[in-house]
């Protein structure tokens, strides 16, 4: 139900899980991403996580400041088709699926030229 968070341009969502370390070490990139482009993104990190307090303790300890949300039953993941994590998927403000990758570093060049064709929305 992404129409509840409100789009401010583009949609970043990241699933993840507390013990994933690939996932752990991209939350500075993403973080950083979520400064540069904060006026027209919004982050969603989904963790896939079954241990709610073990959740709770990782996001405190990360303080990513993004839109957290736990989906111990893999409900959302299900949806997208999750079978491996880090993933992200890059959805315009109609939240259709613009990107979906593994590497961080490519959503951002491809988020990147995003922004300059649509004239730095957001920036």
């Amino acid at each position: 139900q992404l129409h509840k968070y409100k789009s401010k341009g583009f949609i970043l969502i990241d699933f993840w899980a507390s013990w994933c370390e690939p996932c752990l070490k991209d939350i500075e990139k993403i973080k950083s991403i979520n400064t540069q482009y904060n006026k027209g993104l919004n982050i969603i990190s989904i963790s896939i996580d079954t241990d709610s307090i073990k959740w709770i303790n990782t996001i405190k300890k990360l303080s990513s400041g993004l839109i957290e949300l736990l989906d111990t039953k893999k409900r959302v993941a299900d949806k997208y088709f999750i079978e491996t994590i880090p993933k992200y998927f890059l959805l315009d403000k109609d939240y259709k699926i613009l990107e979906t990758t593994d590497d961080l570093f490519a959503l951002k060049y491809k988020l990147d030229n995003y922004y300059f064709i649509n004239d730095g929305i957001g920036k």
